[in-house]
Parts: structure tokens; C-alpha cells; sequence
């Protein structure tokens, strides 16, 4: 990142701590400043604040509100629907995705395959960065 370039924010919500660190300090070598949510009633709180996130890293599946129905109220507010989203999950088969909802993130990454290289190009394609 060039030292020019504004600090981009990024928005992690996962159930599993680790998972939340380690997206952190992924993104931050790509030049953001993250905040992390541990479900989805407190990514809503997050988000409802005057704060705007360049990138939104949802886990599928945590307990109580799944990611496919914070994903939905993420596209249907106006200040939100615009940021790029990149969906979590420890699901291997891309199978198992709904088309029309899959059709609303920016990109999927799986976790339980986690190389910094990949990493950075699904973040690169969501950003819509030409850079990777």
C-alpha cells in the first residue's frame, strides 16, 4: 500500500475468534483497518453506526443468523449496499450455494484452505483492484 492511499475499513463477522484475528491481520496487509462482529445482531449494530466499510468479510453459517440473512440486510439498506462482500465459510462444495444469493457477494473464500495468496486475490476481485 502506498502511503498516499486512504485507509480503506473493513468489517469481519465470524463466530470463531481465531477466524476473526486472522482475517484482521490478512487485511491488514492489505492496507485496512478492521472491526470484527462475533454474529450477526452485532454486525447490525456495527453497521447502523456512521461508519462506512469499504469490505465486509460474513461468515455462511453462525449460530442464530446465518450469513445468507445478514447478507440480505446488508444489500437492502441504502448505506450498505454497494460494499463489496466476501463470503466465509468452511463448506468445501461451491455446490451447495443458492445461484440468486451467491449472485450477491463480491466473493466466496474457504477457510479451511486458507493460503495468504488466494486470500488476497478474492479481496483484489471483490475491490475490484486490478493489483493482485
Amino acid at each position: 500500500m502506498d502511503a498516499t492511499e486512504p485507509i480503506r475499513k473493513s468489517l469481519v463477522v465470524d463466530d470463531e475468534r481465531m477466524v476473526r484475528e486472522l482475517m484482521i491481520t490478512a487485511l491488514s496487509m492489505e492496507g485496512f483497518l478492521g472491526c470484527t462482529a462475533k454474529n450477526g445482531a452485532e454486525a447490525r449494530r456495527i453497521l447502523q453506526r456512521p461508519t462506512h466499510f469499504d469490505l465486509i468479510l460474513l461468515d455462511l453459517t453462525m449460530p442464530g443468523e446465518s450469513g445468507w440473512d445478514l447478507l440480505s440486510w446488508i444489500r437492502n439498506r441504502p448505506d450498505t449496499s454497494g460494499t463489496p462482500v466476501v463470503l466465509l465459510t468452511s463448506l468445501e462444495s461451491t455446490g451447495v450455494y443458492d445461484e440468486p444469493k451467491a449472485s450477491q457477494v463480491d466473493g466466496i473464500f474457504v477457510k479451511g484452505r486458507f493460503s495468504l495468496h488466494t486470500f488476497h486475490r478474492v479481496i483484489a476481485r471483490a475491490m475490484r483492484d486490478e493489483d493482485d
